[in-house]
């Protein structure tokens, strides 16, 4: 009986001074290899490079699994599909849906870095606005898959531009119609493509009277490519804005962009009497007051507005403001700062470029100059104050967006995205390394980047091992009050405690 004591109180005291020492294993475990066989890591690294890297992992032991075909690398389904630790070999070519970033933040994700063979230098990526501005330059970018140390040739009408290129060139297009065709050459490859246009948005600036503060618009705004005209000459041509200088009462309308400068004929309340604005200058004698609520207020005389906004149009509620500005410059600088930032912008929509690939993701930028609702090809419509980003997945046909512009309700314009779209899948055409994409997969998710397979499967053996502290397991505590308990129970029973 004495040794069964022994052996008990030798069990407990040795689990209890394991415990208290916080004594760790480690089991073997199968660590997670996913290998991309995607028509460009093929291409980049080659189809044996990586039959032969996925043989060997298993030979040590790893889980290997390919994703990617032909057509398409979803690299973030391959992730989200995958137990940690994972071991991901890859060009890091990613044009499926979902970021491969988000999926690797609940992850432990380690990259192994291979050396890509020689690529051919392709032409990948042709960057500019569209549709850009008609009459005016825009620059046109062009990338390759590869450095072509060489140089390019870009046919745009009857226009023939030539530049030196290592990984990309640079050109600058006039765009002088709505669509016209252009080409690009390289010793190895070839882009035709057609560049679309569009013209200046909104309508001709309309004056009433020549006062001082049409001359000073008309100073101001002529970069705008505006023009000033009396309301009896015909308007000819599309321009940013509208002005209106002491127009009739049903010539006002919120619904487009323009600038009121109210007088006697309006129609308004008018408050007469003696208004200071800030600093030293005349005071102001008369307000005109359209009965309205603001959207917003600029500038203030006691309680009376004197600059404010609604809906598309700002509105200057007297007409001597002008001998404000003469006075006090500062005051004038200021109005030019409401200018440039509600009226002088019109709204923009463009792509990030002409030509896109099949599985490739579509970007339509919505640019408002005033709180505004989007709908595109006939979607729910997206209330936006901000610069606003449409993303799709292109499909073969898509080539023509149609974007609705919304105002409380009622649409108040309408404009088309074209787009050129290639016959091959994105997957071929963009083919290389995306090493920034791979290293920061490693990077958020506290994983490493290998250069070197063996150092990779020594490092992951250590990592695909399970970890677990005797500290962690609570049976263990039960057993060891157990077995003291026992030891106890059992001397006080024989009467020898």
């Amino acid at each position: 009986m004495r040794k069964l004591l022994y052996v008990l109180r030798f069990l407990w005291v040795l689990l209890a001074l394991l415990l208290l020492a916080h004594v760790g294993f480690r089991l073997p475990g199968r660590p997670t290899v996913l290998i991309d066989r995607s028509f460009s890591a093929r291409l980049v690294f080659g189809k044996e490079l990586l039959d032969t890297l996925a043989e060997r992992f298993r030979r040590e032991g790893f889980a290997v699994s390919y994703f990617g075909s032909d057509t398409l690398t979803d690299i973030y389904g391959a992730l989200k599909g995958a137990k940690p630790p994972v071991l991901l070999v890859s060009d890091g070519m990613h044009n499926a849906e979902g970021d491969p970033l988000s999926a690797a933040y609940d992850r432990e994700v380690n990259v192994l870095l291979l050396t890509p063979r020689s690529i051919p230098a392709k032409i990948t990526d042709v960057r500019m606005r569209n549709p850009a501005p008609i009459g005016k330059e825009t620059p046109l970018t062009v990338e390759f898959s590869a450095p072509i140390n060489d140089t390019v040739v870009l046919l745009s009408g009857d226009r023939r531009q030539v530049s030196y290129a290592t990984d990309r060139a640079t050109f600058r297009v006039r765009v002088d119609s709505k669509e016209k065709e252009a080409r690009i050459l390289t010793r190895s490859d070839t882009l035709s493509f057609r560049v679309f246009g569009r013209e200046a948005g909104g309508i001709g600036i309309l004056v009433w009277t020549p006062t001082p503060v049409v001359r000073f618009l008309r100073w101001f705004l002529t970069d705008a490519a505006l023009r000033l005209m009396r309301d009896t000459a015909e308007v000819k041509g599309r321009y940013a804005f509208t002005v209106f200088v002491d127009p009739p009462f049903d010539t006002l309308s919120v619904r487009r962009p323009a600038l009121y400068v109210l007088g006697p004929r309006s129609g308004f309340r008018v408050a007469r009497g003696t208004f200071y604005v800030r600093g030293d200058v005349p005071p102001i004698r008369e307000i005109y007051l359209p009965d309205v609520k603001w959207d917003r207020v600029y500038e203030r005389v006691g309680n009376f507005p004197l600059i404010a906004s609604k809906g598309n149009a700002l509105f200057v509620l007297s007409p001597d403001i002008w001998k404000v500005w003469l006075a006090d410059p500062s005051s004038y600088d200021r109005f030019l700062d409401y200018l440039r930032g509600f009226v002088v912008r019109d709204y923009e929509v463009f792509a990030d470029k002409p030509i896109y690939a099949v599985g490739e993701m579509l970007r339509i930028n919505v640019y408002p100059p005033f709180p505004m609702a989007v709908s595109v090809n006939g979607g729910k419509p997206v209330r936006i104050s901000s610069l606003y980003t449409y993303t799709e997945r292109l499909k073969a046909g898509d080539t023509l967006f149609t974007v609705d512009i919304f105002r409380r309700g009622v649409r108040v314009a309408s404009e088309t995205v074209r787009i050129n779209l290639r016959d091959v899948p994105a997957e071929k055409v963009y083919v290389g390394v995306d090493t920034a994409l791979l290293k920061s997969l490693a990077s958020v998710s506290g994983g490493e980047v290998f250069r070197d397979a063996g150092e990779a499967i020594r490092v992951m053996r250590e990592k695909g091992g399970r970890k677990f502290k005797l500290s962690s397991l609570l049976p263990l505590f039960v057993l060891v009050v157990l077995l003291a308990w026992v030891e106890w129970f059992v001397r006080r029973a024989r009467g020898m405690v």
